[in-house]
């Protein structure tokens, strides 16, 4: 059963502005960071994450105050009565690291003559690119990636479209 563990990769992470607006630096516990089966496209000033075979970071967080996650739904466009409506949808997300699944908003919208970008948004953009995360990956002895437990975390559904 998911209890509000939320996997974040935009807008919502840690050196995003959103992060503090939500105070999530004070009303979630960071689990750690992992690696996405999936793609980010570019919507302009965020992103939107749909799964599939590339790879998407992002950060697990254990939410700890009532009500974050419906405040959570509104900022992605989720409304869990109109699903089929909403700009992103929350889907249960396997995961290795914490409960075992987690929260993801998938973006729903279409995604033709969108950008597809790298593995990393940032706050001017995509900051990642596959060549990036191979190199690091094969200078770094693995992925750059981490845990709370310094193991990388690789995840993804078990049927990804």
């Amino acid at each position: 059963m998911i209890r509000d563990h939320v996997l974040v990769y935009g807008s919502l992470m840690h050196d995003q502005p959103a992060h503090r607006h939500f105070g999530l630096h004070r009303h979630a516990r960071w689990i750690g960071q992992v690696c996405l089966r999936g793609w980010l496209y570019d919507l302009g000033a965020y992103p939107g994450f749909r799964p599939g075979w590339g790879w998407v970071c992002a950060e697990l967080y254990a939410l700890t105050r009532p009500g974050l996650l419906a405040a959570l739904d509104a900022y992605e466009g989720f409304d869990p009565a109109r699903p089929l409506r909403s700009e992103y949808v929350r889907r249960p997300w396997p995961c290795r690291a914490g409960p075992g699944w987690a929260w993801l908003y998938v973006y729903q919208g279409p995604v033709a003559g969108k950008r597809r970008g790298g593995l990393r948004w940032g706050a001017s953009g995509y900051r990642m690119t596959v060549e990036d995360i191979v190199d690091r990956s094969t200078h770094a002895g693995g992925l750059p990636w981490r845990s709370a437990r310094n193991a990388p975390l690789l995840e993804s559904p078990t049927n990804p479209p």
